[in-house]
């Protein structure tokens, strides 16, 4: 999965759109263990795979899990000041 953004404008209004998503479900998911901040996200994920036919569902999955990926480093680095997790063992 790729962001087919054509142009610096249609970036920023894309970050634009992303982070306002991001602050109105931050607040859903504080305060709620990690099995239930995993299963709403799950839910949510499933919902957007159902909405694609299946023959898709697959690219779709694995663009999400390397977005991802690549995005844990960075907001680690936001959440925690810059110095990673506290409880980090050197590992991913």
């Amino acid at each position: 999965m790729k962001l087919l953004i054509h142009d610096s404008e249609e970036m920023v209004k894309t970050i634009e759109m992303v982070q306002n998503i991001v602050r109105g479900v931050k607040p859903l998911l504080a305060g709620h263990s990690p099995a239930v901040q995993s299963a709403a996200l799950a839910d949510l994920l499933s919902m957007w795979l159902a909405a694609h036919p299946d023959f898709m569902r697959e690219d779709l999955l694995q663009g999400y899990v390397e977005l991802t990926r690549k995005l844990i480093p960075l907001t680690e680095k936001e959440l925690f000041s810059g110095r990673g997790h506290p409880n980090n063992t050197g590992g991913n």
